[in-house]
C-alpha cells in the first residue's frame, strides 16, 4: 500500500552537520513534534546516507519511488557528496534523476548547497544556496524547514493544478504562498511590519497582504479583503486590542468561513477585556519582544517598540507554513479515502464537506448561512469527544461527522 507523501533526506556520512540536520527534519515531520507543534499528522521521513552493501564507501539503499504517491527528495550537498556522486554514488544519483525526469508529478528534488556548482543530473534544477545563512543552529534549522515545507506545498498545489487542467508540471506556474496579516494597528503593527520586511528580504517564495495600502485605488475594502483572505493563510496577531476591533473579528470569521489555514500569534501583554469567542480552534504560538542585548527576548514594551528578532519571525513563518502543509496533506489523504469508498458506492463525494480543523459550532452555522447542502463533514483526527460532539449534532440537523481515521478504517 502506498502512502500519500514521503520525504527522503540524502547526505554523505562524512558530514556530521548534515546528519544532525537530517535528524531535525525527521523530528519536525515524522516525530512527536508534528502532532505537538501543529502538523497534526506525521509524514514519513526516510534517510539515505550509509552504504547499502559490503562496500563501506558504496551508495545508500535505493529509493522505492513507487512506495508513495509523492516522493520529496531533500539533498544536503557537500564537497564529499559531490565527489561521491561522480564516483561510487553515480548509479544512485542516476536512478534519482531518471525518476525525476520520468515522473515529475511523483518525484520532486530540492538540493541545499553551501558551495558553488551542482550535483550530477541536477544542473537544470534550482537549488538553495546556504553560504550566507546565519551560523546559529536553531535559525539554520528553521530556514531549512521553511524552504522544505514551502517547496512541498508548492509541489502539491502544482499536482492539483495539473490534475485539474492538464499540462506539464515543470511548466505550471503556482502563485507564491500569501500570508494575510490580521492585526490591530494600535499594538500589533510593529510585528506586522517586522514579518513583512523579513519576507521582502528573503527567498522563501512567500509574500504578505497587510492592509488597505496593498489595494489599488478605488477598490472596495470588504470585497477585496474577503478575496485576499479566501486565497491566503491567515496569521492572526492577537494583541491586547485585537479582539476589540470589528475588522479584526471579521477577518478571523472570514478565514474560518473560507476554511483557510489559520495561525494565532499570541502577543498579549496586559490582557483582554473580552476574548473573542471565535478566535480559537486553531494552532497558536507565543511570541516575545527582545530587549536590547538580549539574544532570546522577553515580553516587554507596548507592541510597537522595535525588538522582534529575525529568529522569532522565522519561527512564525515556519509555524504558518507547517499549518499550510498540514492542510494540503490532510486534504490529499481525505480525498483519497473518499474516492476509495465512492468507487464501491459506499459514499457520495458530492455530499462531503472537507473541514481542515475539528468542527466547531461556527463552522456549522457557516454551512447554513451559505446554504451548502453537504450531508457529511470529514475532518482531521482525533474524533470529536463526548463533550463537543453533542453540541455540533444539536445544531447540525442530521449532519454526519467523520474523522479521517474513521473513513480510512472502512474496509
Amino acid at each position: 500500500m502506498t502512502c500519500a507523501l514521503a520525504i527522503y533526506v540524502i547526505w554523505h556520512p562524512d558530514s556530521v552537520e548534515d546528519a544532525a540536520l537530517a535528524r531535525q527534519i525527521a523530528l519536525h515531520f515524522d516525530g512527536d513534534e508534528p502532532v505537538r507543534d501543529g502538523l497534526g499528522m506525521r509524514i514519513p521521513v526516510r534517510v539515505r546516507s550509509q552504504a547499502w552493501g559490503t562496500d563501506p564507501g558504496g551508495p545508500p539503499r535505493p529509493i522505492a519511488f513507487d512506495a508513495a504517491e509523492v516522493n520529496f527528495i531533500v539533498v544536503l550537498d557537500s564537497w564529499a557528496l559531490a565527489n561521491a556522486a561522480g564516483t561510487s554514488w553515480r548509479g544512485f544519483f542516476s536512478a534519482l534523476t531518471n525518476a525525476r525526469a520520468s515522473d515529475p508529478l511523483r518525484t520532486r528534488v530540492l538540493a541545499f548547497s553551501p558551495k558553488p556548482g551542482r550535483l550530477p543530473g541536477l544542473s537544470a534544477i534550482q537549488q538553495v544556496g546556504t553560504q550566507a545563512w546565519p551560523t546559529d543552529e536553531r535559525r539554520r534549522r528553521d530556514l531549512f524547514l521553511i524552504h522544505i515545507t514551502n517547496a512541498i506545498g508548492q509541489h502539491l498545489k502544482a499536482r492539483e493544478k495539473v490534475g485539474r487542467d492538464g499540462g506539464n508540471i515543470d511548466a505550471v506556474l503556482i502563485d507564491r504562498e500569501r500570508l494575510f496579516l490580521s492585526h490591530a494597528k494600535a499594538d500589533g503593527w510593529a510585528l506586522t511590519q517586522a514579518i513583512e520586511q523579513h519576507l521582502q528580504g528573503n527567498t522563501y517564495g512567500v509574500e504578505t497582504f497587510v492592509d488597505a495600502t496593498d489595494l489599488p485605488g478605488g477598490a472596495r475594502f470588504d470585497g477585496q479583503f474577503d478575496a485576499q483572505i479566501a486565497r491566503s493563510a491567515l496569521v492572526v496577531i492577537r494583541s491586547d486590542q485585537y479582539g476589540t476591533r470589528p475588522w479584526c473579528r471579521w477577518e478571523m470569521l472570514r478565514g474560518k468561513l473560507h476554511h483557510r489555514p489559520v495561525l494565532v500569534v499570541d502577543l498579549i501583554e496586559r490582557g483582554e477585556a473580552r476574548i473573542f469567542p471565535y478566535g480559537g480552534n486553531v494552532p497558536a504560538m507565543r511570541i516575545v519582544l527582545a530587549r536590547p542585548g538580549d539574544a532570546t527576548g522577553d515580553a516587554a514594551g507596548d507592541g510597537n517598540a522595535p525588538g522582534f528578532s529575525e529568529g522569532e519571525i522565522e519561527r512564525i513563518i515556519l509555524a504558518m507554513m507547517t499549518e499550510v502543509l498540514r492542510a494540503l496533506v490532510w486534504r490529499m489523504r481525505a480525498e483519497a479515502a473518499v474516492a476509495r469508498l465512492a468507487a464501491t458506492g459506499g459514499i457520495d463525494p458530492g455530499s462531503i464537506a472537507y473541514f481542515l480543523r475539528t468542527p466547531e459550532l461556527v463552522d456549522v452555522v457557516h454551512l447554513r448561512i451559505t446554504q451548502r447542502n453537504e450531508s457529511m463533514i470529514v475532518y482531521p483526527d482525533p474524533p470529536l469527544d463526548e463533550h463537543e460532539r453533542p453540541l455540533i449534532e444539536a445544531i447540525g440537523a442530521g449532519l454526519q461527522l467523520r474523522a479521517l481515521s474513521e473513513l480510512e478504517a472502512v474496509p
